[in-house]
């Protein structure tokens, strides 16, 4: 290693091409002993701005990050930036909590199915993550993308520091949360989603087309239908089976919809936020799978409810209350690949997923979860 320090410096001078990326290998070396080596071969992103003159810039590599809502952020980094760096930069570009406080974190897209999205490891280098997503993608397959999808959306609902969140986190978190309440995963009121969809509405759409319950235009009534659809939950729009109760939502739908015109989008995130802490289940995390019942046996389709300090399983038909686990009384847990199994003193919770990956994603949910309730716990002890 002091050869190859030795030589870089004996070359470096910013006179030249070859002396400014002597220059530019040190600073990388420096970085690399600092924080830790490399665990993949190079990505591609990395060879061709290897290849170029990366000397030239400080972060010679950038990536666009995708928010929730559709849009993205483009951030810069270099062949040693951790994940952990990364959301930094995010953070204090969009003007962002730390995430240990907003629960926001980093996911990729899964290299076999693009449309899951699995959390990154703080630690990890994103160059290494980039090169084993590469090395895990299949070649030649025009239904996956061939560059890695990044996406910084909430991960953990944390009740801590809830007075200091932002204009843009509200922003985020609604957009977040709108998607999660359209998958229908678990019920609200009628009443709760029409109000929802219509602020969600004037906030992507604007001012909606001009509704008169007297007198309806059958072209406007076609335009809000679709709206409806497009804002409010099907397994709330499945309620409305005959005609007049479809108008009826129709004409609920537009007249909260008329009330919040010319509103500014930041009031209109700020409500939706507000509006959604009505729905008991918006800070938790939802998932659908089967429950074997410690008695006989039986499964039956339930809903996992998980907040950061309780697991909740919730009959899918019928909404009662199954079973709810304190989570800091959980002992182990742990399971692969379509089910896991939580211990609690001599007690064992046997839970069926729908797929591998929702597995992966509980697992990981419990032990961020159990991980900061270890630490709260300690840094609060005597």
């Amino acid at each position: 290693m002091s050869y190859l320090k030795a030589h870089l410096e004996r070359y470096s001078e910013q006179k030249t091409s070859s002396g400014r990326f002597a220059g530019y290998c040190i600073k990388v070396l420096k970085r690399c002993l600092a924080f830790g080596k490399r665990l993949h071969h190079p990505c591609r992103l990395e060879i061709e701005a290897t290849c170029g003159k990366p000397y030239l810039h400080s972060k010679p590599m950038s990536i666009p990050i995708h928010l929730p809502g559709g849009d993205y952020h483009v951030t810069g980094f270099d062949t040693v930036s951790s994940i952990a760096e990364v959301i930094r930069d995010v953070e204090s570009q969009l003007g962002l909590r730390s995430c240990r406080w907003s629960g926001y974190t980093l996911f990729m897209d899964d290299p076999i199915n693009p449309a899951v999205k699995v959390p990154i490891n703080h630690s990890s280098k994103l160059c290494d993550v980039i090169a084993k997503w590469e090395g895990n993608v299949k070649p030649n397959n025009n239904q996956i993308p061939q560059v890695i999808g990044l996406t910084y959306q909430k991960f953990l609902h944390l009740t801590a520091q809830h007075d200091c969140v932002s204009q843009v986190e509200y922003k985020l978190s609604a957009l977040q949360l709108h998607v999660q309440a359209m998958e229908g995963v678990h019920g609200m009121e009628m009443e709760l989603a029409t109000c929802l969809g219509a602020v969600m509405a004037q906030a992507v759409e604007g001012n909606g087309p001009d509704f008169l319950p007297t007198k309806p235009n059958n072209d406007t009534v076609k335009q809000l239908s679709d709206f409806v659809e497009k804002y409010i939950p099907p397994n709330i729009r499945d309620r409305c089976k005959d005609p007049n109760s479809k108008q009826q939502l129709i004409k609920d739908f537009a007249e909260i919809w008329s009330k919040f015109k010319d509103v500014s989008n930041q009031f209109l995130f700020q409500k939706y936020y507000s509006t959604l802490e009505r729905w008991k289940y918006h800070k938790s995390t939802l998932f659908r799978g089967l429950y074997s019942h410690p008695k006989d046996g039986l499964k039956v389709a339930v809903c996992l409810n998980v907040t950061e300090t309780r697991l909740t399983v919730i009959n899918a038909d019928t909404l009662v209350i199954m079973d709810a686990v304190d989570l800091d009384k959980i002992t182990s847990f742990g399971g692969y690949p379509f089910s896991i199994t939580l211990r609690i003193n001599n007690k064992n919770i046997s839970i069926m997923l729908v797929d591998k990956h929702k597995c992966y994603l509980l697992t990981e949910l419990l032990a961020s979860y159990c991980r900061l309730t270890h630490v709260v716990t300690r840094n609060n002890a005597p």
